[in-house]
């Protein structure tokens, strides 16, 4: 069984096609992939550590233009199964092959259900809160598709509505400084990119330690 150390979370990073990813990882053994939906891997971090004590290496990456990951998701990037594409392509740019549990969370279950489908290689599949195979978007996000709405969207209201689904999705009360942590990847700073344009990254589909 991992040690303490061992079975902790951390952040690192990782380039795949040119896209900076984020991703959470922890413990060693047969590969967990857990996936996200409209928020970030941060959902994971308090179960990464429990899941990796069991003899796992637990991998939860930020899909591109989520969290703390670069890039942006076009249109066609933002379907189901173009997702579940970019997933594969972080498994083998980190080299993890054979089988592999999958895990999915709201969009991400629908990822997930996509490579129980259609990759022989996941083995066990565990879905929270997911979004059938096929009922992504829900209308309230498919709005979103008509670039006029994205771009009458101003920062704050994107904030407020993102902290508006926080509230609900968490059981407890959050402190001001969990609640920025949470928001960070939808702030004034992460949606503006070097040339100081806004981005549109969170628009199209609706932290852990540092590694040392």
């Amino acid at each position: 069984m991992p040690g303490a150390s061992e079975a902790s979370a951390w952040r690192r990073e990782i380039v795949v096609d040119g896209t900076r990813l984020s991703y959470l990882h922890a413990g060693s053994g047969k590969p967990v992939l857990l996936l996200h939906g409209t928020f970030w891997s941060r959902v994971w971090e308090p179960v990464l550590p429990a899941v990796a004590a069991t003899g796992h290496e637990v991998l939860a990456p930020d899909f591109p233009g989520f969290g703390l990951s670069g890039g942006r998701l076009a249109r066609d990037e933002a379907a189901v199964p173009a997702l579940a594409a970019c997933a594969l392509r972080f498994l083998d740019a980190l080299g993890i092959g054979g089988s592999l549990v999958v895990g999915g969370h709201d969009i991400g279950g629908a990822v997930a259900q996509h490579h129980a489908a259609h990759e022989s290689r996941v083995e066990a599949l565990v879905l929270m809160n997911s979004v059938l195979y096929d009922s992504w978007p829900v209308p309230a996000v498919e709005r979103f598709r008509d670039q006029a709405v994205a771009d009458a969207v101003t920062v704050e209201e994107l904030l407020e509505a993102r902290g508006q689904s926080l509230a609900r999705a968490v059981v407890r009360p959050l402190d001001d400084s969990e609640r920025a942590a949470w928001l960070a990847p939808w702030g004034p700073c992460a949606l503006m990119d070097r040339h100081g344009r806004r981005r549109r990254r969170a628009l199209h589909l609706g932290p852990g330690r540092a590694a040392p």
